[in-house]
């Protein structure tokens, strides 16, 4: 076939790939999503998430996908390049093995490193919540309980609603009242999709959290967030909720959770 032939049919929108009219329907969603968010990103937000019933209806196809790229299974390579070019991601940071994840190496770094080791990663710390914080540190120290939780945002969260994020941090502050801890601490380090460690704001890290365990130990509960913009929709929400309620029904996320918020720049660039 000619070159004008080709340009020709071009012009003309011809398929060169037949596409199946459900996986048309799907893109031209995805697409539509990602214009709306500037084209900025394509993270769709979980059906418990969204009122959004055509955003709801593409999960399954969502779900299939990604588990055929888990398992090995076929994928065209037209269809790779235009779920590239939307920032679509079939293998998501939140869906990786823990080996291949961030927050792996963050905590393993911060025990070999900085002698800093956690009682808990990654799983649940109690028998009622499906909550599994990050990693947990929990001292006592001149008689006193200190817990701190260790949140690492290795990816965007626009995909969870405010509502979601706030109603499970206020679970683990409520967690660390009824032990009868003198400090609960929430750290959280944005580390801006990095898939490495950044020296600088590992040094940071660690040293905060010294700080705050062996040094200051603040009373109450308060939560510190390291690089993220003072904008952040999660640095907000805490700050609008940051006088302390003196009551023992904690288990409502409209509930005021902390005596103070802090925000942290360790020198690199802040995550989204």
């Amino acid at each position: 076939m000619t070159p004008e032939r080709i340009k020709q049919l071009d012009d003309m929108d011809f398929e060169w790939v037949w596409v199946h009219p459900s996986t048309k329907r799907f893109l031209a969603i995805l697409k539509a999503f990602w214009v709306s968010t500037g084209r900025k990103h394509c993270h769709i937000p979980y059906p418990t998430s969204t009122t959004c019933p055509i955003l709801k209806s593409i999960w399954p196809w969502i779900t299939k996908l990604r588990k055929k790229e888990r398992q090995g299974g076929h994928i065209p390579d037209w269809l790779r390049v235009e779920l590239a070019k939307i920032g679509f991601e079939l293998d998501p940071p939140s869906r990786r093995k823990r080996k291949d994840r961030a927050e792996t190496k963050i905590f393993y770094d911060f025990g070999a490193t900085y002698k800093i080791i956690l009682n808990h990663w990654d799983e649940r710390i109690d028998d009622e919540s499906k909550s599994r914080p990050d990693g947990v540190i929990q001292v006592r120290l001149n008689g006193e309980l200190y817990l701190l939780y260790l949140e690492v945002d290795e990816h965007r969260h626009d995909d969870r609603a405010i509502e979601d994020e706030q109603k499970r941090m206020t679970y683990l502050v409520g967690l660390g009242v009824k032990l009868g801890c003198k400090g609960v601490y929430i750290l959280r380090m944005n580390i801006a999709e990095r898939k490495d460690i950044d020296r600088t704001q590992q040094d940071a890290v660690a040293g905060l959290i010294k700080k705050i365990l062996y040094v200051d130990r603040p009373v109450g509960t308060h939560a510190w967030y390291v690089d993220f913009p003072k904008d952040h929709h999660h640095v907000c929400a805490s700050q609008r909720r940051e006088v302390f309620a003196s009551v023992e029904n904690r288990e409502s996320w409209e509930t005021p959770m902390f005596n103070k918020v802090h925000t942290v720049e360790s020198g690199v660039e802040a995550g989204k």
